[in-house]
């Protein structure tokens, strides 16, 4: 089991200097107020069965918490400091543009060693399955209390997203040398956008189902030195400001992204001792 824990408190912001100041040289913060905040919390837990010689069941199960404000103070032109030069106007109202995500889930496969075709294989199946979920708050608060915020909310959803994922993928060693992997991935997702500033709750929803398969080789020249390759589907799902947008607007089909990628390469070691590794399809 592993646990993780991180936080962050940043004095930076979006803003940097007019040109005279950066001409000048100047050293200060131009945003001495600004903020941006981050913590991250997260523990996963592995297990690893050894059924027989030939089979093996591996799985992660997994979580993490992670907040993400930003406090600004908005502006009101430019002005100047003692120095001449032009700086910042700034209020006394900060926005908090503010984010709060959630991510859980589990990742299982079985390998098996198995002889098809006389020569040796191995195959993987495998299951994953994972919910995230992220609150997006923007509010504002004034300078004297800068993390109180006053006031509705600026903006107050809800997105989410829920993914089921199985592959099924066979490596066939043709001899010590030439190594040949098939695979395919199929994974199903749905996302969610719920604006909670509405009266009726509305919620945004868009799902899909993907099929992705790939192929790739490593060939060993010698202890040293490895070729390989692959040719592989590949998709990402719509972003939200596209995928909930009403079908009269915008096709809400045509906004994932799907690709037929290739990739090649060489692998080399030198004073290593252990065994060149073969390759893995990008199906998983």
């Amino acid at each position: 089991m592993k646990f993780y824990y991180y936080e962050n408190d940043a004095n930076i912001s979006y803003r940097g200097f007019f040109e005279d100041a950066f001409d000048a040289g100047a050293s200060f913060n131009p945003a001495p107020d600004d903020f941006f905040l981050t913590d991250r919390t997260a523990f996963d837990i592995n297990h690893d069965w050894e059924i027989n010689s030939q089979l093996r069941l591996q799985t992660v199960a997994f979580w993490s918490e992670m907040s993400r404000e930003y406090w600004r103070f908005l502006v009101d032109g430019a002005t100047t400091n003692s120095d001449g030069l032009t700086v910042w106007n700034y209020t006394d109202t900060v926005q908090g543009n503010n984010r709060y995500f959630e991510r859980y889930g589990f990742d299982s496969r079985l390998v098996m060693q198995h002889a098809l075709f006389g020569i040796d294989n191995e195959a993987q199946f495998g299951l994953r399955y994972f919910e995230e979920e992220m609150l997006d708050n923007t509010v504002r608060a004034d300078r004297a209390t800068p993390r109180n915020p006053n006031g509705p909310l600026l903006c107050n959803r809800v997105d989410s997203a829920n993914s089921l994922a199985l592959f099924a993928q066979n490596r066939f060693d043709i001899n010590d040398a030439l190594s040949v992997s098939a695979g395919l991935r199929v994974e199903t997702y749905e996302q969610k956008r719920n604006d909670r500033r509405q009266a009726v709750d509305p919620v945004d929803t868009f799902s899909n189902t993907e099929w992705l398969p790939g192929i790739g080789a490593t060939y060993q020249v010698n202890p040293a030195l490895q070729l390989y390759g692959s040719v592989y589907v590949a998709f990402a799902p719509p972003w939200w400001a596209v995928s909930s947008a009403p079908m009269t607007c915008q096709p809400k089909r045509k906004n994932r992204s799907m690709s037929i990628s290739a990739c090649a390469g060489v692998l080399t070691r030198s004073g290593m001792n252990s065994p060149p590794s073969r390759w893995t399809s990008p199906t998983r």
